[in-house]
């Protein structure tokens, strides 16, 4: 039987890697880069992260493979701390990006407690920024990824007493969720493409602030909106409010309800088995890819478009869902509970959102 603790432990340890690097990666590559090239970066991780994403399908070790990959992604953080050219960040970013190996595996093990668990892998973010603030001052910002590549390392640990097998959701007649995967492309695309260059030109002492600002309404959000009907919805209005850091710095702040967003939104897919883990991952994975390519070539045009794009994007997406997807749902819902054989009036590309984007 699967230890959800060992769960929560490891998804946990992950979150305090990510909390610890994620605000200077940008920073620390302007450095290396010219930051016009930063978004390119991110992109070719992303694109190799779509192959790892697959990974699980064509092993029978599983458990084994996640562990190795969480385990390399640490040593990925390891090497971008030492990196000094492009070439050697992309090679540590792509090692990194081995992460998306055992990014099926955690929704399948979470998948019936993903907002609250994800919610409480966030608490570090609370702390962390300060923490960075003073490693950055007394040894520099290389040290944050070596610190950060450690811990991601440390995350296959607790996965050791874990058994995955049988693992997956169950789910009854009652369960609303639904084998739409619309709701992963709503949920990440505007978060894709406001991150790249989101703290590209904000000072260093003014990070932490705002991260620990952001990350706390962030995880109010993941816990409360999670019982609400439009709770994704509402997320993504809150999250339009990126735009502001067109105007002020502080804007950023509205970025942690990312977390949020995507736990929301991985929650609303009902996944129960690998192969259904996997479909998500590699939509997300794609989204993902799409935003940041979105945003490369916004920020060539004018720095402040990836923000406002991102914030008209949160917005459109809202209203889809609170006015478009339910009716597309509901109808599918009835019909499903009533046990009717018939053909359901549902709606057609022209009338509705995504839907081809279903699980088989």
């Amino acid at each position: 039987m699967r230890s959800i603790k060992s769960v929560v432990i490891s998804w946990t340890l992950w979150g305090l890697a990510y909390y610890l690097y994620s605000p200077y990666l940008t920073v620390f590559l302007k450095t290396i880069i010219k930051e016009d090239f930063i978004g390119f970066l991110y992109i070719i991780s992303t694109l190799v992260g779509l192959v790892y994403s697959v990974v699980p399908l064509f092993t029978k070790r599983v458990k084994e493979i996640t562990i190795v990959s969480l385990i390399i992604s640490g040593i990925g953080l390891i090497l971008l701390s030492i990196s000094n050219n492009a070439l050697t960040a992309i090679l540590s970013l792509i090692l990194y990006s081995m992460y998306w190996v055992s990014v099926p595996i955690f929704y399948l093990l979470m998948n019936d407690e993903v907002a609250k668990i994800w919610a409480i892998s966030m608490l570090p973010a609370i702390i962390i920024p300060f923490f960075d603030d003073s490693v950055i001052l007394t040894l520099g910002i290389r040290s944050i990824f070596l610190i950060a590549g450690v811990i991601m390392a440390l995350t296959a640990l607790p996965l050791i007493n874990v058994d995955i097998r049988g693992m997956g959701g169950s789910y009854d007649d009652d369960d609303e969720r639904s084998n739409n995967l619309s709701f992963i492309i709503l949920t990440i695309l505007p978060l894709s493409v406001s991150l790249p260059y989101l703290y590209v030109d904000m000072p260093l002492k003014l990070i932490p602030i705002v991260y620990v600002i952001g990350e706390s309404i962030g995880i109010l959000m993941a816990l409360f909106l999670s019982k609400i009907r439009n709770g994704l919805s509402l997320a993504l209005l809150g999250f339009s409010l990126i735009s502001l850091n067109t105007v002020i710095p502080y804007g950023a702040m509205f970025y942690g309800i990312s977390e949020a967003l995507t736990a929301l939104g991985v929650d609303k897919v009902r996944i129960k088995n690998l192969k259904d883990s996997v479909k998500v991952t590699i939509l997300e994975v794609l989204t993902w890819l799409i935003g940041y390519a979105i945003a490369t070539v916004l920020f060539i045009i004018s720095p402040i478009l990836p923000s406002i794009y991102a914030s008209l994007l949160a917005i459109l997406f809202a209203l889809l869902l609170l006015f478009t997807i339910p009716a597309i749902l509901r109808i599918n819902f009835i019909c499903i509970r009533k046990g009717e054989n018939i053909i359901t009036p549902r709606l057609r590309v022209t009338e509705g959102i995504f839907p081809y984007f279903k699980f088989a």
